[in-house]
């Protein structure tokens, strides 16, 4: 049997408020998942979405991976938003597509611009 896992986070949102929703059936696939899982919670002490979702995604703290804020301060005094590229290290959705395992990342807010692990396939049509 194959073995999977499911990272799902839900950003501001506290154990004790998802609990009594599933309690009240307002997230029944959410329960779902829970009933069949091993489930842990994760706390994160950091102040930003984006600082703290970059964390978890690479697995390290912002001092390894180089997100300390949302905006980069650019020349001039102008600034531009933080994505993907600025990320110094691999997150773990791309270790594992590296060694040939399935992983997805729906709605993280490092995940732009999508790391492409392979060249895409050939788009030419077949005339058969």
């Amino acid at each position: 049997m194959p073995r999977r896992a499911v990272v799902l986070g839900l950003d501001g949102m506290s154990s004790n408020i998802l609990q009594r929703l599933m309690e009240h059936g307002k997230a029944p696939y959410i329960k779902y998942l829970v009933n069949r899982s091993k489930v842990r919670e994760l706390y994160v002490d950091l102040s930003f979405t984006l600082v703290s979702w970059s964390s978890i995604s690479a697995g390290c703290d912002p001092g390894k991976h180089g997100i300390f804020n949302c905006l980069l301060p650019q020349p001039y005094g102008e600034l531009r938003l933080v994505t993907r590229e600025l990320l110094e290290r691999l997150t773990v959705s791309e270790i594992a597509a590296l060694n040939e395992l399935r992983a997805i990342t729906i709605n993280v807010p490092i995940s732009c611009p999508p790391y492409i692990r392979k060249p895409p396939r050939s788009l030419r049509l077949d005339s058969s």
